[in-house]
C-alpha cells in the first residue's frame, strides 16, 4: 500500500490576522468559498458583482489574510 494513502493531510484554512497583535478570525464565506481581498474590500470568488464587504479592522488597521 502506498504510504501517501496512509497519511491524512490537514487542510489549513486561511484567516484574517491583525498584524499588530496577532488576533485572527475566519475569512467570510460567500458562494460556499472564502472571500479574497481586492484593493480594500473582501470579494466573492465570483466577483464583486456577486458579493463584497469591508475588510475588518483591528488595532486601528485593516486585517490581512495569513
Amino acid at each position: 500500500m502506498n504510504s501517501k494513502m496512509n497519511k491524512i493531510e490537514k487542510v489549513k484554512f486561511l484567516e484574517l490576522k491583525c498584524e499588530n497583535c496577532g488576533t485572527t478570525q475566519e475569512i467570510p464565506i460567500h458562494c460556499k468559498q472564502p472571500m479574497h481581498i481586492e484593493g480594500d474590500i473582501l470579494v466573492c470568488h465570483m466577483g464583486s458583482h456577486c458579493g463584497s464587504q469591508d475588510i475588518p479592522m483591528h488595532c486601528g488597521k485593516l486585517m490581512i489574510i495569513k
